[in-house]
């Protein structure tokens, strides 16, 4: 005799389950320097100009279910890093300007701080803190979160700053005047630990 299991599934002898929700943990990644990038691109008085740099460093956790989906909506924690000297132009001058300005010396790494993640359509709105030179900021923007199989995860956006938000005067020299305004661009590649 044919039993039903209250599904709509009538089959002699046997019985359908709902499926367990797949177990949650938290698994650390961490920045792939070899795929990360950001750029700062500033307009001037003599026209754009692009400031890049590749050296990007940094940690983060993610919840991962058992059959790697991710999920960022689970308070992920990160935070990276980018050392000052290494945001070139490729115009000496202008590096030398806008390193002074920074005062790297005093003031070597910018970092990042992701305080919140939460999704908005298909992309994700970021919470961090941003601390440059002597300031720190929080800082909202929307950004790209992508994981790419269970062992990378993708992020990228961009976001306007205005230097004056972190007590950089604006740089200039002789007839080259930067304004204030500022595209920052990331794209940041993170990798899972062994």
């Amino acid at each position: 005799m044919a039993t039903t299991d209250g599904i709509g599934s009538s089959q002699a002898g046997t019985e359908t389950t709902l499926a367990e929700p797949a177990a949650i943990r938290r698994v650390e990644f961490e920045v792939d320097p070899s795929a990360s990038v950001m750029l700062v691109e500033a307009r001037s008085t003599v026209g754009p100009i692009e400031f890049a740099t590749a050296e990007l460093s940094g940690v983060g956790e993610v919840a991962v279910d058992e059959h790697g989906g991710v999920h960022f909506d689970d308070a992920p924690q990160a935070v990276f890093q980018v050392r000052v000297e290494s945001l070139t132009s490729g115009n000496a001058l202008y590096d030398a300007e806008m390193r002074r300005r920074l005062d790297a010396r005093r003031y070597p790494t910018i970092t990042v701080r992701l305080l919140s993640a939460h999704a908005v359509g298909r992309r994700w709105m970021l919470e961090t803190e941003v601390s440059v030179h002597r300031s720190s900021r929080v800082m909202r923007c929307t950004a790209d979160v992508e994981a790419v199989g269970a062992d990378l995860i993708r992020v990228s956006g961009s976001h306007v700053v205005d230097m004056r938000d972190f007590s950089i005067s604006v740089p200039s020299v002789l007839m080259l005047r930067i304004y204030p305004d500022v595209t920052v661009r990331c794209r940041v590649d993170a990798v899972r630990r062994s």
